[in-house]
């Protein structure tokens, strides 16, 4: 078999650039804010309104390019998430203005409106940025942080956000997920809940982790099932299914992993990468009596504001565009997104991008037992301090209290906000630093968390 029509017919190689976006919210005087709006109006020194405007440069950048690309006849595909509490930022940045305040102020910002960008990109040119689902306040999607019956509140929550600020029917197509920092579980149990999650929300394919350029705990993150041996291409350039199974049923989501050889932010060849993993991932078939039918994918992701290579969205006018002013899609490789390139796999074999099939043409894969992440095992970050396991227990004991309570005769739009009181507290970055400041915010979410609750009493 091999791919005769669509965008992969005759292809030796794809490639997919996926950006991730996100700010937490922060208590400042006692007030919630977005740091966006922490950082250039309370800032700690002149660096954080310096970084906060190269950040939204960078948040610009993205759909801008799109945008301009696109209509002047060129054909850019690139994947994102906004977190949703990012997304919420920035539209209260620019309802105040902030951004025309930094445009302003510092001189080469590329700071302005963004939303707007978005909105144009979702109506003009949906399918070349394709926008994927994640947590509204950027939670691990672990049970050993995030209580399971809080994960598919923080997707409800960022796609109602979606749908506020963008495209009311764009939501409806989130077929591709972001886990925030890569935290996947390695359990099957958990896995089968996460799925089901996913598949609730109309969610066909998620992103899982690597860790660049360290390749022991590459090999451990993702590995074959037993009985199947797969070589390093095969495993991290090619699609594969993730499978859950809890009290005798089973489940399965498409994976595409993060290349382990790249970074956006670190400087990356799009074109060499793909030409080069393209050659390797051939040969190593073919040292095993095998042929792709269907071409490997170099899925290149990271922040996409973090560092000289990405702020003031540096990565587009550098990188990005005169990748796609070279018109690859000329040449023996496709610039594409994750679902338009697994659609096309899934249709040339079942006649229909058939999801639920995946399973009979894709290697299934597993997860570490323990899980993992983009920084490696769960607890080497956000459960590596008394103090953080100590926040997340009472995180888990507020969210249970939340779930006890009964929706009879309630009033919905404080039950709305308290919701969102609570989800808060699962905010990642509480716990990723190692710090007071932010071990206090997250101590301080979960008091605003029971004095919501109380409210609903």
């Amino acid at each position: 078999m091999a791919i005769q029509k669509g965008i992969l017919a005759g292809k030796e190689g794809a490639v997919g650039v996926l950006l991730h976006f996100h700010q937490p919210p922060i208590n400042m005087d006692g007030m919630w804010m977005s740091n966006i709006k922490k950082m250039w109006q309370k800032p700690v020194d002149d660096a954080d309104k310096w970084n906060i405007a190269c950040y939204v440069g960078s948040y610009r950048a993205l759909p801008k390019s799109v945008c301009d690309l696109a209509n002047a006849s060129f054909n850019p595909y690139v994947m994102a998430d906004y977190s949703g509490i990012l997304l919420y930022g920035i539209n209260e940045a620019e309802s105040e203005e902030i951004f025309t305040q930094m445009a302003q102020e510092k001189q080469g910002s590329q700071a302005g409106n963004i939303i707007s960008e978005l909105r144009c990109c979702d109506e003009q040119h949906p399918y070349h940025l394709e926008l994927l689902a994640t947590g509204f306040y950027h939670p691990l999607f672990h049970p050993a942080v995030t209580p399971k019956a809080d994960w598919k509140l923080h997707i409800e929550e960022y796609k109602n956000l979606h749908n506020h600020l963008l495209n009311p029917q764009s939501a409806e197509n989130l077929y591709g997920f972001w886990p925030p920092e890569m935290a996947i579980p390695g359990n099957k149990e958990d896995i089968f809940d996460l799925i089901e999650v996913l598949h609730a929300c109309g969610i066909q394919w998620i992103a899982i982790p690597s860790v660049p350029y360290r390749d022991p705990e590459n090999m451990n993150a993702i590995q074959p099932v037993e009985g199947r041996q797969m070589g390093f291409y095969e495993r991290f350039y090619a699609p594969h299914v993730l499978k859950g199974k809890k009290h005798g049923r089973e489940n399965q989501i498409v994976t595409l992993t993060r290349d382990p050889r790249s970074e956006p932010n670190k400087g990356v060849d799009i074109a060499g990468r793909i030409a080069q993993v393209s050659v390797e991932y051939a040969r190593e078939l073919q040292s095993q009596g095998r042929k792709a039918w269907f071409p490997p994918i170099v899925l290149i992701c990271g922040d996409g504001e973090n560092g000289s290579e990405m702020m003031q969205g540096n990565f587009f006018r550098n990188t990005f565009n005169p990748y796609v002013m070279s018109r690859p899609e000329n040449s023996r490789f496709v610039l594409t997104t994750g679902t338009s390139y697994l659609s096309a796999i899934l249709e040339e074999a079942f006649g229909k991008p058939d999801w639920s099939r995946a399973d009979e043409i894709f290697s299934e894969i597993k997860i570490q037992a323990d899980g993992y992440s983009w920084s490696g095992i769960l607890g080497n970050i956000w459960l590596s301090r008394p103090e953080k396991r100590e926040l997340y227990r009472q995180i888990f004991r507020l969210s249970d209290t939340f779930h006890s309570i009964s929706l009879e005769n309630i009033d919905f739009d404080l039950y709305c906000r308290v919701r969102h009181m609570v989800l808060r507290t699962q905010t990642s970055c509480y716990t990723w630093w190692n710090s007071e400041f932010w071990l206090n915010q997250g101590r301080k979410a979960i008091e605003d968390g029971w004095k919501a609750i109380d409210s609903l009493r």
